[in-house]
């Protein structure tokens, strides 16, 4: 790809530079290993790719827990395995900038956990860890800042606490009473849902205090308060907006008059149309065709003279009969 505009750095160093590569690290969604060769003689093979001692990448199969597995050829591991593996050998030759697409695609909750604290200790080091996923409750306690792209531009860019802010999303509270006292609070509260033994609210951030001040004035009535900010989930869907639906006057249009009534359509929906009158017409001719063909197979000729078996059929008229020696 050739730029036609701007610059573009990484790590202070041009892209595709020895520098920039041996700086950085990736891990696809999808990664994809030689199967004849095992997991140690997969590290060993990318350490060398960077420049390290083969030495320097066995202790990462280690911290991955494919110990036991690395002496195993690569086309015997399972998915989540193999995602291990790839996390294992883009850690060689500690890097500062870890880009990991869907780290933990296939990954049993075990092995999820490991990732996590794998790269909680990257980031510890130093490095910057830019993870994209989709598993939004995953990351919502794992990320100090929140990038959201919506076709192709970038949206959102902040911590999580000024995002859930900026968007004005509610704050959930739960309030946990006896079945005896439920309509009391919720009668004291002045609003709310009643659930069971709950009573659910929302308030947003700038009337939270006040809210759970209220709450906490209703003493013994109150057994335990839940409460919920807004989830990543629900940042993204504020933020991340609905495609929109096409709209006619985006189209050149065109115009038609049915029925003494003018009606206006684009470029794409005239072509649409004029094919299905094409077919209309070309189906309809080709009935009328039909019928016209079967009216005259039933109707025969007075003078149509047919044969069956040797006899005369369909002489009608005394002059056929004459003819015919009848």
């Amino acid at each position: 790809m050739k730029s036609d505009g701007g610059d573009v750095s990484v790590l202070q160093s041009a892209p595709g530079s020895n520098a920039a590569r041996q700086a950085s690290a990736y891990l696809p969604e999808s990664v994809a290993f030689p199967p004849a060769l095992t997991g140690e003689e997969v590290l060993k093979f990318y350490a060398r790719l960077k420049g390290r001692k083969p030495s320097e990448a066995m202790p990462l199969l280690t911290r991955v827990g494919l110990k036991d597995a690395a002496g195993r050829r690569v086309g015997t591991y399972s998915k989540g395995m193999r995602q291990r593996l790839g996390l294992a050998q883009a850690l060689i030759g500690r890097p500062r900038l870890v880009l990991l697409d869907e780290p933990t695609t296939g990954l049993d909750p075990i092995s999820r956990q490991t990732v996590y604290e794998l790269i909680g200790e990257i980031a510890e080091r130093g490095a910057t860890v830019l993870l994209s996923s989709h598993a939004l409750t995953e990351l919502e306690a794992r990320t100090d800042r929140i990038l959201i792209l919506s076709r192709g531009k970038l949206v959102a860019d902040d911590v999580l606490s000024r995002l859930r802010a900026e968007a004005g999303l509610p704050i959930r509270l739960k309030v946990w009473t006896s079945p005896e006292s439920l309509a009391e609070v919720a009668g004291r509260l002045g609003r709310g849902r009643m659930n069971g033994r709950s009573v659910e609210l929302d308030c947003t951030s700038s009337d939270k205090i006040q809210t759970l001040s209220a709450i906490s004035s209703l003493g013994g009535l109150v057994e335990d308060i839940d409460v919920h900010d807004p989830s990543l989930d629900d940042v993204y869907r504020h933020f991340f907006p609905v495609w929109p639906r096409r709209r006619p006057e985006t189209c050149s249009p065109g115009f038609f008059t049915i029925a003494g009534q003018e009606i206006r359509i684009g470029i794409r929906n005239r072509w649409i149309l004029l094919a299905a009158i094409i077919l209309a017409v070309f189906f309809a001719g080709a009935g009328h065709a039909r019928l016209r063909a079967g009216g005259n197979a039933r109707r025969r000729p007075p003078d149509d003279h047919r044969c069956l078996a040797g006899e005369p059929v369909g002489l009608s008229r005394p002059a056929d009969r004459a003819a015919a020696g009848l």
